[in-house]
Formats: structure tokens, sequence, C-alpha cells
């Protein structure tokens, strides 16, 4: 089982200051996914010219249409994760209800890893475009 990216390994730190020796390797394995996932949520399609898929579309376009907008939104999160992010096999996405103030959106992906199984995530899109993903 790969447990963390070579970036990770480098910088010996996941997003968030979570420190790389604090966590098992199942642990390390889940949280290079999860940090994997927000990067690819975080990128804007069409900024990766060699890979003109890669990330969302610009979500201001997704904030204009709401809430028409939100089952295009997960179909997009879909494909990408499951083109881009290898160690998910699966993945299942629920809307969740918007209780504050601080982001816009809000869904929870039921991810099957391999070498894991089952790992739910909750992701919040803000108002700024930026996408925190979280356990």
């Amino acid at each position: 089982m790969i447990d963390a990216s070579i970036l990770e390994k480098i910088t010996l730190n996941f997003s968030g200051d979570v420190p790389f020796d604090s966590l098992d390797s199942k642990e390390r394995y889940i949280y290079s996914v999860m940090n994997s996932i927000e990067r690819i949520l975080n990128t804007r399609r069409g900024s990766v010219k060699h890979i003109p898929d890669y990330g969302l579309p610009d979500l201001s376009i997704i904030y204009r249409h709401l809430p028409s907008s939100l089952s295009l939104l997960q179909k997009y999160i879909t494909f990408t994760l499951l083109k881009y992010e290898p160690r998910v096999q699966a993945l299942q996405i629920q809307m969740v209800e918007n209780k504050s103030t601080d982001f816009i959106i809000a869904y929870e992906l039921l991810c099957k890893l391999k070498e894991v199984g089952y790992i739910r995530f909750s992701t919040t899109f803000d108002g700024n475009e930026a996408v925190r993903v979280f356990r």
C-alpha cells in the first residue's frame, strides 16, 4: 500500500498541518487520498494545459445557476475523481443541507478506496470558490 505521495513524504506533512509521522500507514493513505481530492476539486478545468478535463469547471458559473446546477456539479465531481484519483474505486455523492453561512454548497462523499474500503469525506464549497475536504 502506498500510504502517501512523494511530496507528502518529502515535507513530512499533509495539508492542514497534519504531521506525517503522527499517523499510521492506513491513516496516511486516507489523508493522502483526501489531500489529492481537495487538490483536484480546487483545480479549475482547463488550467492544466496537458490535461484539459482535470479539475472542476469555474464555480462562479455553478453558483450563478443554483440550485439547478447542483446535480451538474455532482456529475463533474464524480467524473473527475473517478478518472484522476485512481485509489477511489467507487463514489457516492450526497448533498448536505447548508446550516452555515461559511459555505454555499456541501456534499458528503462516500468513497470506496483500494486497500481500505469505504471512507466518508465531507466537502464544502465557499463563496471564494475554495473547496475544503475533511473527515
